[in-house]
């Protein structure tokens, strides 16, 4: 289940001065449907960072990708998966 305040859209605010070095790195949130991990994706996202995100199901990557975050599916028991991610997650230079 998201967490309902993800699907609204994210109000841009000034990073703050402590966290400046964010502003240089590419960011992953995993879980990104979690509480947690949503959170702090609309947060990151918010302060116009360069973000993505991992979700375990297609209908929580539907949702959160419809409000405009970046999301891939992880299906943790599959090696393809896992594979799959890590290429994606090097060609887009988060590793």
């Amino acid at each position: 289940m998201i967490n309902p305040s993800l699907l609204d859209t994210p109000v841009k605010s000034p990073l703050p001065e402590e966290h400046q070095l964010l502003s240089t790195e590419r960011l992953l949130v995993t879980d990104a449907a979690g509480f947690i991990g949503s959170a702090l994706l609309k947060k990151l996202v918010e302060y116009d960072l360069d973000v993505a995100s991992s979700v375990l199901h297609r209908e929580e990557a539907n949702k959160i990708s419809e409000t405009g975050y970046k999301v891939e599916i992880l299906d943790l028991p599959s090696k393809h998966s896992w594979s799959m991610a890590v290429d994606w997650y090097r060609e887009k230079g988060f590793i």
